[in-house]
């Protein structure tokens, strides 16, 4: 997919424009192309799914499977968003269930996933850990200290509660957020798109 011409407002934008590419291509570059490109393959493969690229009259930003950052997309105004950490420090805006795409885990009773639910067992990383992993998720949305666990706990709510959704919509599944924290390779880069681009809603 190639890229359309890009003409920004101002050198800030497109400052901007260059570390939101650059931070998509790192994103899907290398093994990307031999299939570990979770990160953007819902944007790929469902039409629906765009992000809005301020600035860019009516332009989105779209993933594809060769890194493309920009392309058109006449008549979607739908936009990739989420809540922020606020939102889900209110036990009444997660859902009953975080189990969306029928993602489940080898350490809760049944599978079963919920806001109750200690990281490291939501990620599948054991039934007990240290520091950030042993805490549950919601206690993750409630800690005022940044970490690379909150930033996946807020981004894995966000999954259960909006991908799919008609409006706004989130771009990636349960499943895909855990993958993207267990690729040592990628997990910051994930970091940085969840806390820049993908948490944007009160």
């Amino acid at each position: 997919m190639s890229e359309p011409n890009q003409n920004p407002e101002s050198s800030s934008g497109r400052g901007a424009f260059e570390r939101r590419r650059a931070l998509f291509k790192g994103l899907f570059g290398g093994a990307a192309a031999a299939g570990a490109g979770v990160p953007l393959k819902a944007h790929a493969n469902y039409s629906g799914k765009y992000c809005d690229k301020q600035g860019g009259k009516g332009r989105k930003a779209q993933a594809s499977t060769h890194g493309s950052v920009v392309s058109l997309a006449n008549g979607n105004n739908n936009e990739c968003k989420g809540h922020k950490r606020d939102h889900y420090c209110n036990s009444n805006n997660w859902p009953s269930s975080c189990n969306r795409g029928n993602y489940w885990s080898n350490y809760t009773s049944g599978g079963v996933i919920t806001k109750d639910t200690k990281f490291c067992r939501a990620f599948n990383l054991g039934s007990s850990s240290t520091g950030k992993k042993d805490m549950t998720l919601w206690q993750l949305c409630n800690d005022a200290t940044d970490s690379t666990e909150r930033t996946y706990a807020i981004a894995f709510a966000n999954a259960n509660k909006l991908f799919g959704s008609t409006f706004p919509q989130f771009p990636y599944e349960p499943a895909d957020v855990v993958t993207v924290y267990r690729d040592a390779l990628r997990v910051s880069q994930g970091k940085a798109l969840f806390d820049n681009y993908l948490t944007t809603m009160s």
